[in-house]
């Protein structure tokens, strides 16, 4: 992951071996915080919700291996001063996944909020 032109995550899996049969996991929806900002100088966001996406994840592949760890910081990021203590192990997984239209959780404009 790269922020602020910043390489602050690398995670990367190494000797993998294919792991079968594949279980079936649970789709997790993603949550999302979608700010929009305003046009106008100085005011608040024209749109600020909580939103989810429904969707469906079919793993095609998965495999398991030794894995590695970096964390590095941005301005934003301080990441690299939470320690990596341990790695068990890490997964790759090949899925086929698709994405529905999503709901809204929370829209705070609407609730009266102020930002």
């Amino acid at each position: 992951m790269v922020r602020d032109e910043v390489e602050i995550i690398r995670a990367s899996v190494y000797a993998a071996e294919p792991v079968s049969p594949i279980t079936p996991s649970v789709y997790v929806p993603p949550i999302n915080l979608k700010i929009i900002p305003s046009v106008c100088r100085n005011h608040s966001p024209d749109v600020l919700q909580l939103t989810s996406a429904a969707g469906t994840s079919v793993k095609k592949a998965l495999f398991r291996g030794e894995a590695s760890l970096s964390l590095a910081s941005s301005p934003n990021d301080p990441l690299s001063e939470l320690p990596v203590l341990e790695i068990i192990s890490g997964e790759r997984s090949i899925d086929d996944m698709s994405l529905d239209c999503g709901e809204v959780l929370v829209d705070y404009l609407a609730q009266g909020q102020q930002v």
